[in-house]
């Protein structure tokens, strides 16, 4: 029974040395002395927060309703199209628009060669919050689009009848009818913007997760960064709570495949039609063209190949070490509840409080996380002749603790849909635990232990904070390729590997859609 526990102490001990880090000579300096910095930190990171959630929601919610309700063109292929900005990581949006958009960028060299004297930076909080929102709306855009199922069509087609017109469903009925999607998905916006590192550094924007760093490397002081990340992980704790109390209420929708759609008419289906082209150009098509372009124009050496080759092996073994342990933990603390909840309910409680702890870790940036794991990493001692292997296991429980839940969430899926009948009837034949665990659940279960193995696969790869800081001398993964090639103004060399982590990231985009089509 205790060791359901073992699988969420791992994934919490790297909080365990954040904690530990936090004395009050370092709370008092960082009062006295940084207390400017810490507000500069927490006035940048509100409003890109809030930037992002009112950019995010929007775009989410309005295409969610779009693809829902209109009967238009090509509606089924439109729904998957919207979804692809979603397998791109935010800080390759970043690198993008810097390159292209900036005052020393491609558009604007272009027009000052053609004697129209521009130069605008767009490195302020409202292009982050744009390029946030880009890569994070489709969590309101999934949420949303699965509950608007047969309750919210019967409610908007009497609407309808009553004589509301599209317009006004839009602004007052449909928001409140999705209100419980909209606030858990803007919820996981929020926690996905708190962690970004990658974005806001390009775009030399400070926020809390930029400032963990700047403190522990720019100070040396492994307390004024922890107090900082704790001050994260408050954030992330509370916005954690609050969606659970959310997720709890959301009736996800049955049936939805045969609800009348509302009919367009010619003109107005070609618009939507001219919308939704235009937006897929802007979010994804464009940015897939810069970087094809990029890669082509790249000077490819033998030196390059083998960089490429390097990165891509490393992040690949990897991803898989990485979704194999979450798979195992999963498994212990899903397999003890399977069979002893009816015998032990005091199993009931572990798995509870366990799957807690893991999903406490998922919701923690990974700059949190990567602090927490080298102070664990000092409190060993000195290893230098082993410091590769160290920093290797460190980044694998940066991974562990970040990821974990995913594994676990597939992994309870999986077991949802197993039914106790199968174990009673196997108990019936003289079965012990274990063979019906080995025989007849590892079988059942082998589409939900895939599928929770590319999530964190695919995760691992596009990973920046964590890897950055963890990662030993000379070992790069395709993420941290890109973004030294960015920083060394190497653009053309990036372009290649961030392909490959767009392709990769587009595997749970077919799993989502997938599992919408199995729902409705």
């Amino acid at each position: 029974m205790l060791g359901i526990f073992i699988p969420a102490l791992l994934a919490i001990a790297p909080i365990l040395g954040v904690l530990s880090q936090i004395d009050y000579d370092s709370m008092k300096e960082v009062i006295t002395d940084f207390a400017p910095v810490i507000i500069t930190y927490i006035q940048h990171t509100f409003v890109v927060v809030a930037l992002t959630l009112i950019l995010s929601g929007l775009l989410g919610y309005s295409l969610a309703f779009v693809i829902s309700l209109l009967d238009i063109k090509w509606r089924k292929l439109w729904s998957i199209a919207v979804l692809l900005p979603f397998s791109v990581p935010a800080y390759i949006y970043g690198i993008i628009t810097i390159e292209v958009w900036d005052s020393a960028g491609i558009f604007q060299n272009f027009l000052r060669n053609h004697g129209i004297p521009v130069k605008i930076s767009i490195a302020n909080p409202l292009s982050v919050a744009m390029v946030l929102a880009i890569a994070n709306y489709g969590y309101v855009y999934l949420l949303t689009l699965t509950f608007m199922g047969k309750e919210f069509r019967n409610a908007i087609t009497l609407s309808r009848v009553m004589g509301y017109n599209l317009w006004y469903i839009y602004f007052r009925i449909a928001p409140n009818l999705v209100r419980p999607a909209l606030g858990s998905s803007l919820i996981l916006c929020m926690m996905e913007v708190l962690g970004d590192y990658g974005t806001v550094k390009i775009f030399s924007l400070s926020t809390l997760s930029v400032g963990v760093f700047e403190l522990w490397y720019g100070f040396q002081s492994f307390g004024k960064a922890s107090i900082v990340a704790l001050l994260l992980l408050l954030i992330t704790l509370v916005m954690q709570y609050y969606a659970q109390k959310i997720h709890e209420h959301i009736p996800y929708s049955g049936d939805i495949k045969n609800q009348r759609l509302i009919t367009l008419s010619k003109w107005a289906n070609f618009s939507w039609q001219v919308v939704l082209g235009v937006w897929f150009c802007v979010s994804f098509i464009f940015p897939m063209s810069v970087l094809f372009y990029w890669t082509l124009s790249a000077p490819i050496n033998q030196t390059i190949w083998w960089e490429y080759s390097k990165a891509l092996f490393n992040s690949f073994w990897l991803g898989c070490l990485a979704g194999l342990m979450t798979l195992v933990a999963s498994l212990i603390i899903c397999a003890p509840k399977r069979f002893m909840k009816h015998d032990h309910p005091m199993v009931l409680k572990c798995y509870q409080w366990a799957s807690y702890g893991i999903r406490i870790a998922y919701s923690l940036p990974g700059s949190v996380l990567a602090i927490g794991v080298v102070i664990m990493m000092v409190h060993m001692g000195n290893f230098s002749e082993f410091a590769p292997a160290i920093g290797i296991a460190g980044l694998l429980l940066a991974y562990y603790s970040r990821f974990a839940a995913a594994s676990l969430g597939a992994v309870e899926g999986g077991y949802r849909k197993i039914s106790d009948d199968m174990d009673c009837v196997a108990r019936s034949l003289q079965q012990k635990p274990f063979s019906i665990f080995t025989g007849i659940h590892i079988a059942l279960l082998k589409p939900s232990l895939l599928a929770g193995f590319l999530l964190v696969f695919v995760e691992v790869l596009k990973e920046l904070p964590a890897t950055l800081t963890l990662k030993p001398y000379d070992f790069d993964t395709l993420a941290t390729k890109i973004w030294f090639y960015a920083h060394d103004e190497r653009i053309f060399n990036m372009g290649l590997p961030s392909l490959m982590i767009i392709a990769v990231g587009l595997i749970p985009i077919y799993y989502s859609v997938k599992v919408m089509r199995n729902d409705h």
